[in-house]
């Protein structure tokens, strides 16, 4: 449409852009949880990291969230996951991370409690629909 009303700037940018990603949508059959779906991309993912937006969480920022999640794990190796401080009486309606608070301002997570009943939560740090994840997580256990 760009290149049909002579937006040749604008297209050209757009262009650019979807050269630098790929971008994979898989559909899940059943709503059997995150973990799930997760495991359903193992086909598309491969061996790369990938991320995983949930579409029901939208996020405000002038810095794509799922970019400073890439940074992150760029910097550390590791995987990564948005969180954002909710209300002591909300705890209960998320899953909460907690772990090691770090001189950059991010957080070491060691934990991840779903949904903690009232009052239990290990943090007021909910997570968000943000994962920034290595290719070897659908080959992971649970403890």
């Amino acid at each position: 449409m760009l290149e049909r009303k002579r937006k040749t700037d604008l297209f050209q940018q757009v262009r650019r852009i979807s050269d630098m990603v790929r971008l994979i949508s898989v559909r899940q059959k059943e709503p059997l949880g995150l973990g799930h779906a997760v495991l359903a991309s193992r086909p598309a993912v491969g061996d790369e990291w990938f991320g995983v937006l949930l579409g029901d969480d939208l996020i405000d920022s002038d810095d794509p969230a799922i970019g400073q999640l890439a940074k992150v794990s760029v910097q550390t190796g590791k995987a990564a996951v948005a969180l954002m401080p909710v209300a002591e009486d909300q705890t209960h309606l998320y899953g909460v991370g907690a772990g090691k608070a770090l001189p950059d301002g991010n957080i070491l997570v060691d934990r991840i409690v779903e949904k903690p009943p009232r009052g239990s939560a290990p943090s007021n740090l909910a997570v968000i629909g943000r994962y920034l994840l290595p290719p070897e997580i659908s080959t992971c256990s649970s403890r």
